[in-house]
């Protein structure tokens, strides 16, 4: 340890964790981590749907998020994203409508038996038959755009 300034130690339930622990090493190690084992979940998805989006498209996000629930969306997009756009996975073409394809997928939504009863129950429900999705996600974005779509409705 020698010459190294004396820090609160964070581990006060270890005696030897205490003694040889300092504050600057759990911060060194925590860096040391995250610079290395930072992993872009992304990485494998093919390029032609990492295209950039154009400006009347990211408008037209921009301008609906809030109408959206994106709660359910991003969660979806993600996994559509990861299971169907893969290097081995990437078939679908890229002219077509990300939202013709993402309407297809399920989500497990859960609704209320009615009003005076506090049960519920789960059902599988493909988001082109949830209003929000239907009404306002926009219609004319292309497959090539799912990534920067991903990356508009999640910043």
């Amino acid at each position: 340890m020698g010459d190294a300034p004396e820090c609160e130690c964070i581990c006060k339930g270890s005696t030897a964790i205490s003694k040889y622990t300092q504050l600057q090493h759990i911060v060194s190690l925590w860096t040391l981590l995250d610079e290395n084992l930072n992993v872009d979940p992304f990485k494998d998805v093919h390029p032609k749907y990492k295209k950039a989006l154009p400006e009347v498209h990211e408008a037209a996000l921009r301008g609906c998020m809030g109408l959206l629930r994106l709660d359910v969306l991003l969660t979806t997009l993600k996994d559509f994203i990861l299971s169907n756009l893969n290097e081995t996975g990437g078939n679908l073409a890229d002219n077509i409508p990300i939202k013709e394809a993402l309407g297809f997928c399920e989500v497990d939504m859960v609704f209320s038996e009615g009003a005076s009863s506090s049960a519920t129950k789960t059902s599988s429900v493909a988001l082109n038959e949830m209003r929000w999705f239907e009404t306002h996600f926009p219609p004319t974005i292309p497959m090539s755009c799912c990534m920067e779509t991903y990356k508009v409705l999640s910043s």
